[in-house]
């Protein structure tokens, strides 16, 4: 491809995915490459395209490759949904969620890469569960029932969440956020589901908890609503649903707070503590009273922050080496397959970290 023509085919829209990726602002990189910050805006607005030598300068401030923002048309119709399921809104900073969705964007890029390449599974997120506008608590029961249901759950606590989701199709990453205020999220590319969870998680039971509540968003909600707190107790609601249903749970859960019975019903289900608390309240097997009065004494004792009897180990996702694994069996290299995906050489290593906990099951 001649230089000329390279400029022609470039995207703006990567060229701003790239820069948010790297956690900058416009006038940080106009700094980068000596030019003026509304030179950097015309750019993505696409009011102007690059010189090759612009073009090449870009790249390597960026650390893409230069194929990276081109669209000659042998890329698939992947696109970034500026609208993701975020929570923490108001103390989040915007660059940390641009950060957090380019990456994700990325992850749907090289996955497209090695759908051409392996056989993934479909995902099976149905399009039939979203939430009406007047919707009722048990509404979200009862769809967590029916997903349940649909996807061959059997009848107790779920082994392996984020296994379940990835065998139903949603690609899940584990990520370490550049601030502490970021929490998992997830949303739609293309027709791919993403969840990210937060790698710095220190109980298995609290990320179990974050891939069942992105899981309700993609279910329940068509679309995001910026910072919605119904929207949230809504997929909060249908997390505690799915990891513990109220036919199942209910005859389970104590009438008083029994530290040492809450911690076996903890273990056995692989739901929080704080959770277990709240779902006895909520289906009547706990007064008000003993709930507030159980609720105290976790805040006294800290264990709202930080509970006791963790969870250890995580749920690792292992889409991703899997993919990995049959296209080297299909004999392409790992660094071709990178270079295919016109990604950061060293993306690979940011998203798929080597785990030092053994992966437990519930």
């Amino acid at each position: 491809m001649t230089k000329k023509a390279a400029v022609a085919l470039f995207d703006p829209n990567r060229l701003r995915i790239a820069r948010e990726y790297c956690r900058l602002k416009r006038a940080e990189l106009a700094e980068r490459l000596g030019v003026s910050p509304s030179a950097v805006t015309q750019l993505e607005l696409g009011q102007t395209r690059p010189t090759s030598a612009h073009l090449a300068a870009v790249a390597m401030s960026l650390g893409f490759p230069p194929d990276f923002f081109l669209n000659d048309g042998r890329r698939s119709d992947v696109q970034l949904d500026r609208d993701a399921f975020f929570r923490s809104l108001r103390s989040t900073k915007q660059i940390d969620r641009d950060r957090a969705s380019a990456k994700a964007f990325l992850i749907a890029e090289l996955f497209e890469s090695i759908q051409r390449l392996a056989r993934l599974p479909s995902a099976n997120i149905p399009t039939d569960l979203h939430l009406p506008a007047n919707a009722h608590r048990s509404d979200i029961e009862a769809r967590a029932i029916e997903l349940r249901r649909r996807w061959n759950v059997v009848k107790g606590p779920i082994p392996n969440v984020v296994r379940l989701l990835e065998m139903n199709g949603v690609v899940v990453s584990h990520c370490i956020f550049d601030c502490r205020e970021m929490s998992s999220f997830s949303l739609w590319l293309k027709s791919r589901p993403i969840v990210v969870l937060k790698e710095e998680r220190d109980d298995l039971a609290r990320l179990r908890s974050d891939a069942a509540h992105e899981l309700g968003h993609l279910v329940l909600h068509e679309r995001p609503e910026s910072a919605s707190q119904l929207v949230e107790d809504q997929a909060q609601a249908f997390a505690a649903s799915f990891l513990a249903p109220a036919d199942q749970i209910g005859p389970l859960l104590p009438k008083s707070f029994d530290i040492s019975y809450l911690t076996k019903l903890k273990h056995t289900w692989g739901v929080s503590i704080a959770a277990l608390l709240y779902r006895a309240h909520e289906l009547g097997r706990m007064s008000d009273s003993t709930y507030r009065r159980g609720m105290m004494a976790m805040s006294k004792n800290g264990w709202r922050l930080r509970e006791p009897f963790p969870l250890n180990g995580k749920e690792v996702p292992q889409l991703l080496d899997r993919s990995l694994e049959a296209v080297a069996r299909g004999g392409t290299h790992l660094s071709e397959l990178i270079s295919q995906s016109r990604l950061p050489a060293d993306f690979l290593s940011q998203i798929n970290p080597k785990n030092s906990l053994e992966e437990v099951h519930i």
